[in-house]
């Protein structure tokens, strides 16, 4: 029997008890059960700190240690998923490890964005408290990354969002490679209403870029 693991990070304010976290939690493994030949998949859902960018990059390098995806004898079936910026810090840890990726409605250009959100925020579901100022923005222009031609990636939008303007990921990730899939929907929000929706293209990307390689 084949096995997978997927490592999904929440994004700003939230944690591993998102709907979105729950969902791929409870919805991966029978997906890719019902593969040919079955295949194990689990899903890890990290809470990781965001007080500092590098804080959260250090724990989440520091997390795939410790789960036993990273090293001579490590699994090499994993992947990486996020939302917003969970989908941020999922590109870059898979480009620093060259693992495929899931993006949800990501938060690529986190330096601009937080221009709006400048001030002290406190985590409801974690209690950290988080200060978004001038240095957390610059710090985060470290972990930008371009899309590599060579690297299997799929994004999924909604038009809908009403945090982050869709077509910025979408026209980052329009490079002509197959290895880049993009999956749009018309309305939705923030949140995402359509990873129902998803299921056969999710399915098809791990078995593809995941299980086979490709």
């Amino acid at each position: 029997m084949q096995t997978c693991t997927c490592v999904y990070l929440h994004g700003f304010l939230s944690s591993q008890n998102s709907l979105k976290a729950q969902w791929f939690k409870e919805t991966l493994p029978s997906l890719m059960r019902s593969e040919l030949g079955r295949v194990n998949c689990q899903v890890l859902t990290p809470d990781y700190p965001m007080s500092k960018p590098h804080e959260s990059v250090d724990y989440l390098e520091h997390f795939l240690k410790q789960a036993g995806l990273l090293g001579f004898e490590a699994d090499s079936n994993w992947f990486l998923a996020g939302s917003s910026m969970g989908g941020f810090y999922a590109q870059y840890l898979a480009h620093a490890h060259n693992k495929p990726y899931i993006m949800i409605n990501p938060a690529l250009d986190p330096m601009s964005l937080f221009e709006e959100y400048e001030g002290v925020h406190i985590n409801q579901h974690t209690h950290e408290e988080i200060t978004v100022d001038a240095q957390y923005r610059e710090d985060l222009k470290e972990y930008y990354q371009h899309p590599s031609q060579t690297l299997a990636s799929l994004l999924l939008l909604d038009k809908g969002d009403e945090v982050i303007a869709y077509d910025l990921a979408e026209r980052l990730y329009s490079v002509k490679t197959i290895m880049h899939k993009t999956l749009t929907f018309e309305g939705g929000d923030h949140a995402f209403q359509h990873l129902d929706a998803s299921k056969e293209m999710i399915k098809q990307f791990v078995s593809e870029a995941v299980l086979q390689g490709t």
